[in-house]
């Protein structure tokens, strides 16, 4: 499985195009060098790749990239025109740990002492600080990390996906 282009003709020329291009050829080498599969599409506008790699847990990395426009041409800053996202998860049995939440809006409120969640939150601490973590859940023995920054940390996928708890 690979990732495809689903632009039209006309888009192929645009630096965004050949921007999404690269990136996707990025995470391309990324995930078969560590020995995973993935499936995607990109374009102008977008990227969305889904890819499944074992390291020290099996995750699943969701990777999307969308620019939109609101219309208005005044009023419409970089920031609400483009949303890069990466999902991580993963399946962690016999944690003995709760189910939990880590958001912006509910970090400081509510802390757990389990070993578990301050692993996981020691391994997103530069990203709760510099608020491009967007949530943390752990239900179900299933952890899932989603944020929102740029698409090309591979420094954090690797951090990510080096985490195993004992």
């Amino acid at each position: 499985m690979s990732i495809t282009s689903n632009a039209v003709t006309s888009e192929k020329g645009s630096p965004y195009y050949k921007k999404n291009k690269a990136l996707c050829e990025k995470w391309e080498q990324y995930i078969v060098s560590k020995g995973g599969k993935l499936k995607g599409y990109y374009n102008s506008w977008s990227i969305a790749i889904i890819s499944k790699l074992t390291v020290k847990k099996t995750w699943l990395i969701d990777i999307k990239k969308s620019s939109f426009s609101n219309g208005y041409i005044w009023f419409s800053p970089k920031y609400q025109n483009l949303q890069e996202t990466l999902t991580f998860k993963s399946l962690f049995k016999n944690t003995g740990c709760g189910n939990f939440c880590i958001s912006r809006s509910i970090f400081s409120r509510r802390r757990q002492t389990h070993p578990f969640y301050l692993e996981v939150r020691e391994l997103l601490k530069h990203e709760i600080d510099d608020k491009s973590l967007y949530k943390v859940k752990f239900k179900k023995s299933e952890l899932t990390i989603v944020i929102h920054s740029r698409n090309d940390r591979f420094d954090l996928v690797d951090r990510i996906l080096g985490f195993d708890y004992k």
